[in-house]
Protein backbone atom coordinates (compact mmCIF):
# COMPACT_ATOMS: atom_id res chain seq x y z
CA UNK A 1 0.00 0.00 0.00
CA UNK A 2 2.27 2.93 -1.27
CA UNK A 3 -0.82 5.32 -1.57
CA UNK A 4 -0.89 8.08 1.90
CA UNK A 5 -3.61 7.76 4.22
CA UNK A 6 -6.50 10.19 4.94
CA UNK A 7 -7.10 11.55 8.50
CA UNK A 8 -11.02 11.88 8.60
CA UNK A 9 -13.03 12.10 11.79
CA UNK A 10 -16.46 10.54 12.33
CA UNK A 11 -19.34 11.86 14.85
CA UNK A 12 -22.21 9.55 15.89
CA UNK A 13 -25.58 10.55 15.37
CA UNK A 14 -26.83 8.64 18.65
CA UNK A 15 -24.17 9.53 21.08
CA UNK A 16 -22.45 12.59 19.75
CA UNK A 17 -19.07 10.54 20.07
CA UNK A 18 -15.98 11.39 17.62
CA UNK A 19 -14.04 8.68 16.27
CA UNK A 20 -10.80 9.53 14.12
CA UNK A 21 -8.66 6.74 11.65
CA UNK A 22 -6.96 6.74 8.67
CA UNK A 23 -8.99 5.88 5.42
CA UNK A 24 -6.97 3.78 3.14
CA UNK A 25 -6.73 3.02 -0.72
CA UNK A 26 -6.10 -0.45 -2.01
CA UNK A 27 -3.74 -0.37 -5.34
CA UNK A 28 -4.94 -3.88 -6.27
CA UNK A 29 -8.82 -3.16 -6.30
CA UNK A 30 -8.67 0.66 -6.24
CA UNK A 31 -11.09 -0.33 -2.54
CA UNK A 32 -11.49 2.11 0.09
CA UNK A 33 -10.93 0.53 3.64
CA UNK A 34 -10.34 1.07 7.16
CA UNK A 35 -9.07 -0.95 10.18
CA UNK A 36 -11.95 -1.62 12.72
CA UNK A 37 -11.74 -2.57 15.37
CA UNK A 38 -13.55 -5.91 16.78
CA UNK A 39 -13.95 -7.90 19.46
CA UNK A 40 -12.97 -7.73 23.34
CA UNK A 41 -8.98 -6.57 23.70
CA UNK A 42 -6.74 -9.84 24.80
CA UNK A 43 -3.70 -10.79 26.75
CA UNK A 44 -0.59 -10.80 24.49
CA UNK A 45 0.34 -14.23 25.72
CA UNK A 46 -3.14 -15.29 23.94
CA UNK A 47 -2.67 -13.13 20.44
CA UNK A 48 -3.01 -15.95 17.92
CA UNK A 49 -0.16 -16.51 15.44
CA UNK A 50 -0.98 -14.41 12.44
CA UNK A 51 -1.83 -17.09 9.29
CA UNK A 52 -0.68 -14.34 6.35
CA UNK A 53 -3.28 -12.87 5.78
CA UNK A 54 -3.71 -9.05 5.19
CA UNK A 55 -7.52 -8.87 6.40
CA UNK A 56 -6.87 -8.46 9.76
CA UNK A 57 -4.48 -7.84 12.14
CA UNK A 58 -3.58 -7.54 15.83
CA UNK A 59 -2.49 -4.64 17.86
CA UNK A 60 -1.27 -3.67 21.47
CA UNK A 61 -3.97 -0.97 22.92
CA UNK A 62 -1.31 1.79 22.55
CA UNK A 63 -3.76 4.48 24.56
CA UNK A 64 -3.90 1.29 27.38
CA UNK A 65 -2.24 -1.30 28.86
CA UNK A 66 -0.11 -2.51 25.68
CA UNK A 67 0.18 -5.80 27.17
CA UNK A 68 -3.47 -5.90 25.92
CA UNK A 69 -4.19 -6.44 22.13
CA UNK A 70 -6.94 -5.70 20.21
CA UNK A 71 -8.01 -6.89 16.66
CA UNK A 72 -8.74 -5.34 13.70
CA UNK A 73 -10.69 -6.30 10.58
CA UNK A 74 -10.54 -4.47 7.29
CA UNK A 75 -13.88 -2.66 6.52
CA UNK A 76 -13.97 -2.14 2.49
CA UNK A 77 -16.18 0.12 0.41
CA UNK A 78 -16.18 0.66 -3.71
CA UNK A 79 -17.37 4.41 -2.93
CA UNK A 80 -15.41 6.73 -0.09
CA UNK A 81 -16.46 5.83 3.31
CA UNK A 82 -18.64 8.72 4.21
CA UNK A 83 -19.94 6.47 7.53
CA UNK A 84 -18.94 4.10 9.87
CA UNK A 85 -20.01 1.90 12.55
CA UNK A 86 -19.65 4.31 16.27
CA UNK A 87 -16.92 2.20 17.83
CA UNK A 88 -19.18 3.42 21.14
CA UNK A 89 -22.61 2.36 20.90
CA UNK A 90 -22.62 0.99 18.01
CA UNK A 91 -24.96 3.89 15.78
CA UNK A 92 -23.98 5.49 12.27
CA UNK A 93 -21.26 7.87 12.82
CA UNK A 94 -21.11 10.25 9.25
CA UNK A 95 -17.66 11.75 8.42
CA UNK A 96 -17.83 15.19 10.51
CA UNK A 97 -14.92 17.13 7.93
CA UNK A 98 -15.31 16.89 4.10
CA UNK A 99 -12.11 17.28 2.15
CA UNK A 100 -9.95 16.83 5.37
CA UNK A 101 -6.16 16.77 4.75
CA UNK A 102 -3.75 13.94 4.06
CA UNK A 103 -1.03 13.04 6.04
CA UNK A 104 1.96 10.94 5.26
CA UNK A 105 2.60 7.43 7.77
CA UNK A 106 4.86 8.68 11.07
CA UNK A 107 7.75 6.38 12.39
CA UNK A 108 4.73 5.39 15.23
CA UNK A 109 1.92 5.75 13.08
CA UNK A 110 -0.37 2.86 13.51
CA UNK A 111 -0.16 1.81 9.84
CA UNK A 112 4.38 2.25 10.45
CA UNK A 113 4.09 0.15 13.06
CA UNK A 114 2.04 -2.80 11.31
CA UNK A 115 4.30 -2.64 8.31
CA UNK A 116 7.51 -3.10 10.57
CA UNK A 117 5.59 -5.92 12.27
CA UNK A 118 4.95 -7.51 8.70
CA UNK A 119 8.22 -6.50 7.74
CA UNK A 120 9.79 -8.60 10.50
CA UNK A 121 7.94 -11.87 9.99
CA UNK A 122 7.28 -11.60 5.98
CA UNK A 123 9.54 -9.71 4.73
CA UNK A 124 9.48 -7.69 1.71
CA UNK A 125 6.36 -7.83 -0.39
CA UNK A 126 6.09 -8.14 -4.23
CA UNK A 127 6.68 -4.08 -5.11
CA UNK A 128 9.27 -4.13 -2.24
CA UNK A 129 11.21 -6.89 -4.10
CA UNK A 130 10.42 -5.43 -8.05
CA UNK A 131 11.95 -2.13 -6.33
CA UNK A 132 14.50 -3.08 -4.80
CA UNK A 133 15.62 -5.59 -8.21
CA UNK A 134 14.95 -2.88 -10.14
CA UNK A 135 17.02 -0.34 -8.70
CA UNK A 136 19.89 -3.07 -8.23
CA UNK A 137 20.00 -3.99 -12.43
CA UNK A 138 20.08 -0.22 -13.15
CA UNK A 139 23.04 0.38 -10.93
CA UNK A 140 25.08 -2.50 -12.63
CA UNK A 141 24.38 -1.45 -15.47
CA UNK A 142 25.24 2.07 -14.69
CA UNK A 143 28.60 0.49 -13.26
CA UNK A 144 29.32 -1.38 -16.06
CA UNK A 145 28.97 1.49 -18.59
CA UNK A 146 31.61 3.74 -16.54
CA UNK A 147 33.35 0.87 -15.52
CA UNK A 148 33.30 1.63 -11.84
CA UNK A 149 32.37 -1.90 -9.65
CA UNK A 150 29.34 -1.97 -7.99
CA UNK A 151 30.50 -4.13 -4.96
CA UNK A 152 34.26 -2.30 -4.47
CA UNK A 153 36.51 -3.41 -1.81
CA UNK A 154 37.29 -1.12 0.80
CA UNK A 155 41.18 -0.49 1.36
CA UNK A 156 41.26 2.22 4.56
CA UNK A 157 44.43 5.11 3.94
CA UNK A 158 45.92 4.12 7.16
CA UNK A 159 48.40 7.04 6.94
CA UNK A 160 45.34 9.80 6.53
CA UNK A 161 43.75 8.11 9.21
CA UNK A 162 46.84 8.48 11.50
CA UNK A 163 46.90 12.27 10.79
CA UNK A 164 43.35 12.95 10.79
CA UNK A 165 44.13 11.34 14.43
CA UNK A 166 41.21 8.28 14.43
CA UNK A 167 43.58 5.80 14.64
CA UNK A 168 47.05 5.55 17.04
CA UNK A 169 50.11 3.75 15.64
CA UNK A 170 51.65 1.19 18.64
CA UNK A 171 55.17 1.22 19.74
CA UNK A 172 57.46 -1.78 19.58
CA UNK A 173 56.95 -2.90 22.74
CA UNK A 174 52.81 -2.39 22.97
CA UNK A 175 52.55 -4.55 19.50
CA UNK A 176 54.59 -7.27 21.35
CA UNK A 177 52.13 -7.38 24.16
CA UNK A 178 48.98 -7.52 22.15
CA UNK A 179 50.83 -10.46 19.81
CA UNK A 180 51.34 -11.91 23.58
CA UNK A 181 47.89 -11.43 25.10
CA UNK A 182 46.60 -13.20 21.13
CA UNK A 183 48.54 -16.04 21.67
CA UNK A 184 47.84 -16.75 25.55
CA UNK A 185 43.96 -16.29 24.46
CA UNK A 186 44.40 -18.46 21.08
CA UNK A 187 45.92 -21.37 23.59
CA UNK A 188 43.15 -20.91 26.55
CA UNK A 189 40.24 -20.70 23.88
CA UNK A 190 41.36 -23.81 21.27
CA UNK A 191 43.13 -26.59 21.85
CA UNK A 192 46.44 -26.45 21.35
CA UNK A 193 46.21 -22.98 20.16
CA UNK A 194 45.24 -23.70 16.61
CA UNK A 195 43.89 -20.48 15.67
CA UNK A 196 45.89 -19.21 12.13
CA UNK A 197 48.06 -22.96 11.88
CA UNK A 198 46.97 -24.27 8.56
CA UNK A 199 44.67 -27.35 8.40
CA UNK A 200 46.08 -30.55 9.10
CA UNK A 201 46.11 -32.86 5.64
CA UNK A 202 44.04 -35.61 5.31
CA UNK A 203 45.34 -39.07 5.82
Amino acid sequence: MTRPAKLETYKCGDCKAKTSLFIERCDDTDQFYYEKKVGDKIHEDDVPMHDGSEHHSYCPDWQGDSTYWHKYEREWSVDYIDDIECPHCGGVAGRLINGSFQIKHGRNSHHAKKERMRYATQGMDKKQANKFYEESIAASKERVKTGEQHYAKMVPNLKQMEAQGKIKRLSPEAREQSRDGLKQANIHMTKDGTIGKAPRKKR
